[in-house]
């Protein structure tokens, strides 16, 4: 079994965490907290670059912040669904984490996927 992280951010996007809490998961991790990052989905409908660009930059960015753990829960982008099958992917992922703290989006963001995030978290 996994050991727990102190604090699991779960985003929509690949580059969500940097871009709204990434100085916090990063000064969390270098004070010894286990931190890691939820990806829901590949960022598939971004207007550029690439899915594998993505994932590259995603997993570098670990490594500069320190996480424990980044992952990707493969949802669909640009579309993402607060349903049972996605409620099932996420809650069998914060099982298998088990993260003392979640942070994610503000449920009334502009972003569609942003908000349903929130809800799924």
């Amino acid at each position: 079994m996994t050991e727990p992280l102190d604090l699991l951010a779960i985003m929509a996007h690949p580059d969500d965490a940097e871009l709204l809490c990434g100085g916090a998961l990063s000064k969390a991790a270098a004070h010894g907290e286990r931190v890691g990052v939820l990806d829901l989905t590949r960022g598939e409908a971004a207007t550029s670059g690439s899915v594998e660009i993505r994932e590259q930059e995603a997993a570098r960015s670990a490594e500069v912040m320190g996480l424990a753990v980044r992952k990707n829960a493969g949802l669909r982008d640009a579309g993402l669904m607060n349903d049972d099958a996605s409620r099932g992917v996420v809650v069998g992922l914060i099982r298998e984490l088990r993260p003392r703290v979640i942070v994610t989006h503000c449920r009334e963001g502009r972003h569609p996927d942003h908000r349903v995030a929130a809800q799924l978290a």
